[in-house]
């Protein structure tokens, strides 16, 4: 395995093996979207989570990461950013209305935010 820095609108990965070589390569010109997170002291997965607007369940996945992992400071986390959007429920959302906003299905939504039903305040990931 390896770790995969990532160094934004430079277009350069930078892989460290296990056994401390290190691989550069320079990628077209494709955005990276990709993060390499040092965790900070008090962080938790769903913090990181929740910062980076992705589902932890992705976070973990990433990761190779169980629900009851547990994060130091200093730790490396891989955070793969998906085409997906933070949205606060307003008066009059509903599922049909934020559907068409974002082109994605009614069972999308539900399904990257495991519910049901929605209320005004409410942090869902579209």
């Amino acid at each position: 395995m390896f770790i995969k820095a990532y160094f934004g609108y430079l277009n350069i990965i930078c892989i460290i093996n296990y056994n401390m070589s290190i691989e550069v390569e320079i990628l077209d010109d494709k955005k990276v979207e990709d993060i390499i997170y040092f965790a900070k002291k008090g962080d938790t997965l769903l913090g990181v989570a929740e910062k980076f607007c992705i589902r932890l369940e992705d976070l973990l996945l990433d990761n190779d990461l169980l629900k009851n992992s547990v994060i130091e400071e200093g730790d490396i986390l891989w955070v793969r950013k998906r085409n997906m959007a933070l949205h606060i429920v307003k008066p009059l959302d509903t599922f049909e209305s934020l559907s068409k906003k974002y082109n994605v299905t009614i069972s999308h939504i539900k399904d990257v935010n495991n519910i049901t039903t929605l209320f005004i305040g409410q942090k869902i990931i579209i």
